[in-house]
């Protein structure tokens, strides 16, 4: 019996020497510059799109289309300014309640690991096997406290761009013609819109790795195994 603890021991611990290239490559990650390109991305995504409209429209014949009366398309504009104000306002606070929750589970997940790790070096008796133990969950928790630290450097710059962008769709409002207000007020909603899903995509990412709790007679081992 104990041979067997003995080897599933030694297996848990080459498994996580595998494991720890991956996680030196993950740990020291700039993970607020991570989010801000895929948010970056989305927004060239979206100029292109525009670029290609633009085009379409110069290039390609299309059928005639009668022309919106000025009238109407001033009385689109006043229209859309109250629920743009609106669709903003929930954009912001929508990215904050998100990280909110994500930050509280890294949270538990470091608790966790802390526990797993204290629990795991009274347990060992070999150097090396100690070393790799150590190596692999300070990688670990590394890596969390920087997901956590990226993910609040971010929301605070997508709030800051948020608000900067509530307060010019007033100006520009005011300062643009009713058709090119209606472009540019769907170009900055949908660009704030598209900041969600950088948080979204690092909420919902699976993990590498999970602790694994094996319930056996009179004990809970826990374990640290890849996902499949």
């Amino acid at each position: 019996m104990s041979k067997q603890r003995t080897d599933e021991k030694a297996k848990e611990i080459e498994e996580m020497r595998k494991k720890i290239p991956e996680l030196e490559e993950s740990a020291f990650k700039n993970y607020h510059w991570v989010l801000l390109k895929i948010w970056l991305k989305m927004i060239a995504m979206i100029g292109f799109g525009l670029f290609l409209g633009i085009l379409a429209i110069t290039f390609i014949p299309f059928p005639p289309v009668t022309p919106i009366e000025p009238s109407k398309i001033e009385e689109m504009a006043r229209v859309l300014l109250a629920p743009s104000i609106t669709m903003n306002g929930l954009f912001i606070t929508f990215v904050p309640i998100i990280s909110f929750f994500y930050i509280e589970e890294i949270k538990e997940q470091q608790k966790t690991i802390l526990d797993l790790w204290t629990e795991q070096e009274k347990k060992l008796e070999r150097e090396d096997d100690l070393e790799v133990v150590n190596r692999f969950y300070g990688l670990d928790h590394i890596l969390r406290h920087n997901i956590r630290s990226g993910v609040l450097k971010y929301t605070k710059t997508y709030i800051t761009i948020s608000l900067f962008s509530l307060f010019f769709i007033l100006q520009l409002y005011i300062l643009l013609s009713p058709a090119l207000f209606i472009l540019v007020d769907t170009t900055l909603l949908l660009i704030i819109f598209t900041g969600i899903f950088p948080i979204i995509s690092i909420a919902l990412y699976k993990p590498a790795l999970r602790l694994v709790k094996y319930v056996i007679p009179d004990k809970i081992v826990t374990r640290i195994e890849p996902e499949e």
